[in-house]
């Protein structure tokens, strides 16, 4: 299963996406800030074989694209994320695109937390419905791996160990259970291999520099079977940065695509 995920900034960036959708026979695309994008154009330039989902009266913050061939049950927009469930090669799975509230809208995470929350609870809902779904939830948090919306029990529950997740499955938090999700990011973070991070800011006295805003994180049986984890600096010839931070021309965030194994 491949997914691609990118805030683009509200530019439109059709080429360079069919170019990599196509090259990497992707499943399915979500994109964050696609007011500009021709999604009318785009299929047409994807021959036909992607399908959007959604409804353009109400688009949300999330905008899915996906293979034509793929099995989609229960698709919803709401205002931050967007919830489908399809079925991929042997698999059902509950992927979720979000694109939650901004650190300069959002500065202590409260609305953050409370999409977190809501998602929770619609994929602990859909897990009555469709037995042995996994979930992938992928998108711009606006929140990096280590804060607090991400972690707590009470939001995403997102450990940063597999071992944990697999482990103990569930938290225990005043008197209520709340399922682990697995955060794969630090994992893949490396210097080494140019994979730093999807967003950069260097202002103010705290800053990590290169952040991972755009992030996804999986149910605790797909841990072990995440193959590739990456934040692009290039499509096909084009490179994504400039300045040695996303080049802005394009958008401001690097797209995340991630491969998980049967």
């Amino acid at each position: 299963m491949k997914l691609f995920f990118w805030n683009i900034n509200k530019h439109d960036l059709s080429d360079l996406i069919v170019s990599f959708i196509i090259t990497e026979n992707v499943d399915v695309a979500i994109f964050a800030e696609a007011s500009e994008m021709d999604f009318a154009s785009l299929q047409i330039k994807l021959n036909g074989k992607y399908r959007l989902l959604g409804f353009n009266e109400f688009p949300g913050k999330v905008r899915f694209l996906v293979k034509s061939n793929i099995r989609a049950f229960e698709f919803m927009d709401a205002l931050r994320y967007s919830i489908g469930t399809f079925s991929l090669g042997s698999s059902l799975i509950n992927i979720v695109g979000v694109h939650l509230p901004d650190r300069s809208s959002d500065p202590y995470g409260s609305g953050r937390e409370y999409a977190a929350r809501e998602i929770m609870e619609e994929l602990n809902e859909r897990e009555l419905r469709f037995e042995h779904a996994s979930n992938v939830i992928i998108g711009d948090f606006n929140a990096s791996p280590f804060d607090h919306e991400m972690i707590k029990a009470t939001s995403f529950n997102a450990t940063l160990y597999s071992e944990v997740a697999c482990r103990l499955k569930t938290k225990t938090y005043s008197f209520h259970q709340f399922p682990f999700m697995y955060n794969p990011t630090i994992e893949f973070i490396s210097e080494a291999n140019d994979n730093c991070g999807s967003f950069y800011r260097s202002n103010g006295a705290d800053t990590y520099y290169w952040h991972c805003y755009d992030q996804a994180i999986v149910s605790p049986d797909l841990s072990k079977k995440i193959l590739r984890y990456r934040y692009l600096r290039s499509i096909g010839n084009t490179s994504l940065i400039a300045n040695n931070s996303p080049n802005k021309a394009l958008s401001d965030h690097l797209p995340l695509f991630i491969t998980i194994g049967e």
